[in-house]
C-alpha cells in the first residue's frame, strides 16, 4: 500500500491493567475513484486481515490475531508482520515511552489500534473513534526472536 502511514507507540490504561499499543493509521490513494485521498485505507485493509471493528474499548477480544506478530529489536525499532507478502512495519525506529518495552515483554503482546481521524493524540481519540465506528484492534503476540527465526507464533 503506497501512502502515508502514522504510527505512535503508548502505554494504555484501562480496568483490566496497562497495555503496550501501537496507533496507526494510514491513508493511500484510491485508483477506483480517480486517485482521490482515502482517509480510512489502513483501517479497511487490517479490517479485511483479521482484526476487529472495535466499539467497546472495555471488552477488547484478548485472543491474539492469526498471522500477526510483532518483534522489538534491541535498539527498540519496531517489525509488524501481518497476513501479507511484506510486514506492515519493518525494523522502524519508534519513540517508544518508558515502560512500553516491559509491558510489551510482561504480556507477550501488543495491542494495535487502526483508526482515521485519531490525530496527534491518538490515545486520547480511542474512545471517540470507537463510538463513530473508526476503529479496529487486536491483540498481537510478541515474537521472542527475529524476523525468520523459527520460534512457535500464537
Amino acid at each position: 500500500m503506497s501512502g502515508t502511514l502514522h504510527v505512535q507507540a503508548g502505554v494504555w490504561g484501562n480496568h483490566g491493567g496497562s497495555r503496550a499499543v501501537l496507533c496507526m493509521e494510514g491513508e493511500a490513494a484510491d485508483r477506483a475513484n480517480g486517485g482521490g485521498v482515502t482517509v480510512d485505507a489502513l483501517y479497511r485493509a487490517v479490517l479485511g486481515r483479521g482484526l476487529h471493528l472495535t466499539t467497546d474499548l472495555e471488552h477488547l477480544d484478548p485472543r491474539p490475531i492469526p498471522g500477526w506478530w510483532v518483534w522489538i529489536d534491541p535498539d527498540g525499532a519496531v517489525t509488524l508482520e501481518w497476513p501479507r507478502f511484506r510486514p506492515l512495519l519493518e525494523h522502524v525506529p519508534l519513540d517508544l515511552p518508558g515502560g512500553w518495552r516491559r509491558v510489551a515483554d510482561d504480556e507477550h503482546a501488543v495491542v494495535v489500534f487502526v483508526g482515521y481521524g485519531l490525530g496527534e493524540h491518538p490515545l486520547r481519540e480511542l474512545e471517540h473513534a470507537a463510538r463513530t465506528g473508526a476503529l479496529a484492534s487486536g491483540v498481537v503476540p510478541v515474537r521472542p526472536g527475529p524476523p525468520g527465526s523459527q520460534h512457535l507464533v500464537l
